[in-house]
């Protein structure tokens, strides 16, 4: 009865003799249903299966596999549906996967992983935590927008107004990404910069996307707050 643990001792080293369960390091006995109670209160640790297909995941990253590191980060989510870096790079992953032609759909699964992600970063992690795990969604979201505006750029298939799309898309992602680093991480001024700076990139890569007013705005705004 592996699952069992002795409430007095701790030892789960207990075996059923003559209708009863007992405890084989300190002889406690337990009833049946006393027993049935304690299976129901034992919690199974999967951390180590967790940070085991974590590992497997980020090996794949690193090796630009994506449909296998999205594989172990979906069967890592499934144990661990709350930790940000799952969550956020199964979302990465996923939509590096389909990138090409699917570019609204992409952009939709980067921005949803994204801001779940900064939800969990900021409700679970500690303060000290926080800094490291902004910078890389931040450096990852843009890394991926680049790359997707790039691909938009080379297809013969897609219209200006196919592009402009994009860009407000990638732009209303930017804005609560914005937000939410001046709300909670004031002190990362660094991270902020990076984001406002691509943020102020990639509105001007679609003069047309935006009320002209509203751009103008939007592109005053940071450019006075980056000092540029």
């Amino acid at each position: 009865m592996q699952a069992i643990k002795c409430e007095l001792c701790g030892s789960n080293d207990i075996m059923k003799q003559d209708g009863v369960f007992v405890c084989q390091n300190c002889k406690t006995k337990y009833s049946l249903e006393e027993a049935m109670k304690l299976i129901g209160s034992v919690k199974i640790d999967k951390s180590d299966d967790i940070e085991n297909l974590l590992t497997l995941a980020r090996r794949f990253y690193k090796e630009n596999n994506y449909p296998e590191s999205e594989k172990y980060y979906e069967l890592a989510l499934r144990e661990a549906p709350n930790n940000w870096e799952i969550v956020f790079f199964h979302a990465y992953c996923h939509a590096l996967n389909f990138i090409s032609g699917n570019y609204s759909d992409s952009i939709n699964t980067i921005s949803n992983g994204t801001l779940t992600a900064l939800k969990f970063i900021y409700n679970d992690l500690e303060e000290k935590e926080r800094p490291d795990a902004l910078h890389i969604i931040v450096a990852k979201d843009i890394q991926f927008f680049d790359l997707l505006l790039t691909d938009m750029k080379r297809s013969k298939n897609l219209s200006p107004q196919d592009y402009d799309s994009a860009v407000l898309q990638i732009c209303k992602l930017y804005r609560p990404m914005e937000t939410i680093i001046k709300q909670y991480a004031l002190n990362q001024l660094d991270t902020l910069c990076v984001l406002q700076r691509a943020y102020y990139n990639t509105i001007k890569k679609a003069p047309w996307a935006f009320r002209w007013g509203e751009r103008r705005e939007l592109l005053a705004r940071l450019k006075k707050e980056l000092g540029i």
